[in-house]
């Protein structure tokens, strides 16, 4: 029985979420050792080159990787599809190699224009990580591809590859070599170059530079319309250590870059979510199946759940981290709970936003909320220091989720379930009262029992409709 053979969306869903939840469990393992040889003005510096690096990889891709996801399934036989991917992938590497030649010669001029520290180089930080990024990027194609495709097995393989390559590496370098920050850097380079290599060798027909306009064109203007949107949404990821380096320095950027590491299990939730429900939920979509609100309550159930369980974990730091020069983070994590448990509703709008094409009305309003985040964090952090940037996203946050359901609400309607609000809300509660053992001798039991309530909560509210999902995938169930 081939297991990564899946037609249902819950299955694909938990295969997804337990290969996420492995990449996670490896990511987070590996955490303390890092913090035993770096400083938080060293994962400041990390974290601020990689924040470049994924801004510069998103402007060079021109939304031709989103549009992937959406126009692959605009062709009906293997040959269009092939074809088409090839393009894509020809356009991004024509793009790599134009801003290739630009950063080096004008790198160290743009580092130190956008940057205030002195220890943030171009040469080789940001020259590494820009590579990473470029190489990350060309192998995701393949990966959406494989995605669309549901072919898991693929999928796992050669992402698994990259999680175990990386992790060795990290460690070989930081460990063995004593590398510091390059160590980092170099770990997550080599790997995408190797799985990159394996890639094209098995798929040579990759390698083979076409461009059709009839291809790229229509990908193209949806992608141009969407960049901004892509482009703005990961300024809103990035911009707060940015913000925060400017007024208080690499320690605080570290400190914070770790709390938003933690939580980095939500987005991997939801990145699970979205690539397992994504081609039966648009499949669904258009065909005018009414099962959107299904997903919708399994996908904030899901996501809250992740939350609580980062939340938990967060407050015994102690027990994971030697370095206790980071232990203060754990002030932030009722906020930053806060924060993540509004953007699970938003990612689940962006998904159906992608679905209905409607890039350009998404790029304006992601534009829009970016730039009042930029305003309140501007104001907010010098007078509130970290916690003002969670201010900032909790409020930019809610206002993203009435606008999106706004905008929604004339294509599609979804609907509460009253168990989902109810677990929402017990979960906030909760979580500001685990707040209030913080540092107490009751601190590590109120986590405790925190974790097995809202686990046995999770499982009595949504086990069974998982369990029907798994077992119809919603074929005959509509609202």
């Amino acid at each position: 029985m081939n297991y990564f053979s899946s037609q249902n969306p819950l299955k694909s869903t938990l295969l997804f979420s337990v290969f996420s939840l492995l990449q996670f469990g490896v990511s987070i393992v590996l955490v303390p050792i890092f913090l035993n040889y770096l400083t938080p003005e060293d994962y400041g510096v990390i974290s601020l080159v990689l924040i470049y690096a994924t801004i510069v990889a998103t402007l060079s891709s021109f939304g031709l990787k989103s549009a992937l996801y959406t126009f692959y399934f605009d062709f009906d036989t293997k040959v269009k599809r092939h074809n088409y991917l090839k393009n894509i992938f020809s356009a991004h590497v024509l793009s790599f190699i134009v801003l290739g030649i630009i950063h080096l010669f004008l790198g160290n001029q743009i580092f130190n224009l956008v940057f205030i520290s002195n220890e943030i180089s171009f040469f080789y930080y940001g020259c590494i990580a820009l590579l990473s990024n470029f190489f990350a990027l060309l192998n995701s194609l393949y990966f959406i591809y494989l995605k669309n495709e549901i072919n898991l097995k693929s999928y796992f393989k050669y992402t698994f590859s990259t999680t175990i390559l990386t992790a060795f590496l990290q460690l070989f370098f930081i460990v063995i070599c004593k590398l510091e920050i390059y160590s980092i850097l170099l770990g997550t380079l080599i790997p995408h170059i190797i799985i990159f290599v394996f890639i094209t060798f098995h798929n040579p027909f990759l390698l083979s530079f076409r461009l059709e306009k009839e291809l790229i064109y229509p990908s193209l203007k949806y992608g141009i319309k969407l960049l901004p949107f892509l482009l703005f949404f990961a300024l809103e990821n990035q911009i707060d250590r940015y913000l925060i380096e400017i007024n208080f320095g690499l320690k605080q950027v570290g400190l914070y870059a770790v709390i938003i590491k933690l939580f980095s299990l939500v987005t991997i939730t939801l990145n699970a979510l979205d690539d397992g429900i994504r081609p039966f939920m648009f499949n669904d979509l258009k065909h005018t199946k009414t099962t959107a609100n299904h997903y919708f309550n399994l996908y904030l159930g899901f996501g809250i759940f992740a939350v609580v369980v980062v939340t938990s974990m967060g407050y015994n730091l102690q027990y994971i981290i030697v370095n206790t020069a980071y232990l203060e983070l754990k002030s932030y994590l009722f906020y930053g709970a806060i924060v993540f448990l509004l953007l699970i509703p938003i990612r689940f709008y962006a998904l159906l936003l992608v679905f209905y094409k409607d890039s350009s009305k998404l790029s304006y309003l992601t534009c829009l909320k970016v730039l009042f985040m930029i305003v309140l964090m501007t104001v907010l952090i010098p007078e509130y220091q970290l916690y003002g940037v969670f201010y900032a996203l909790v409020l930019s946050n809610l206002i993203n989720i009435i606008v999106f359901a706004l905008i929604l609400r004339k294509k599609l309607l979804l609907h509460l379930r009253l168990l989902t609000i109810i677990y929402g809300s017990l979960f906030i509660i909760g979580s500001y009262i685990l707040h209030q053992q913080l540092n107490t001798t009751n601190e590590l039991i109120s986590s405790i029992i925190y974790l097995i309530v809202f686990t046995s909560l999770f499982l009595l509210i949504y086990f069974k409709s998982s369990y029907d999902l798994l077992k119809t995938g919603f074929q005959n169930k509509l609202e």
